[in-house]
């Protein structure tokens, strides 16, 4: 025996939801993995820190949302990060996503950006026109467990005077 009519609009109407439903979900999650994954290192703005000297090390930062809980405060974060003679430039709180050492982070993390020109670290070896330097040192730390993550920079070669 075949259904009525109304039952059956009622079935197309409930599929035609259903379906609508599916698309939208579809839709969101696709725009939310092109639109808020890829490429975010460019919304944390470091000084002196080019966005693409981050990603050439594999390090993706993206903003923190402001509701995140961080155990750990900039302070503290300043201390676990301290290197003798060294100036900070900034911290920054940031989603880090990345693989360092064989390992995959995903993390939220205080970003202290030291001032390089004094770290006392060796820096390579120059070419020489003149004397190796860091152009910006980073580190990273846990913002809840306060643990040392890793330290990241990148070099260049500072002229000799003529």
């Amino acid at each position: 025996m075949a259904l009525p009519i109304v039952p059956r609009l009622r079935w197309f109407v409930a599929a035609v939801a259903v379906a609508l439903l599916v698309a939208v979900s579809l839709v969101a999650a696709i725009s939310s993995l092109f639109l808020f994954d890829g490429g975010a290192s460019a919304d944390v703005t470091l000084q002196g820190v080019p966005p693409e000297a981050l990603a050439e090390q594999g390090i993706s930062l993206s903003p923190v949302d402001p509701s995140t809980a961080m155990r750990l405060s900039p302070q503290q974060a300043r201390e676990v990060a301290e290197f003798p003679d060294a100036q900070v430039r900034q911290i920054v709180p940031a989603r880090l996503k990345g693989d360092q050492a064989g390992k995959t982070l995903d993390r939220v993390v205080w970003v202290v950006s030291l001032e390089p020109g004094n770290l006392g670290l060796p820096a390579g070896p120059g070419d020489g026109t003149g004397s190796p330097v860091f152009l910006f040192y980073l580190v990273f730390i846990d913002g809840n467990t306060g643990e040392y993550l890793f330290g990241s920079g990148a070099g260049g070669i500072q002229q000799a005077p003529q």
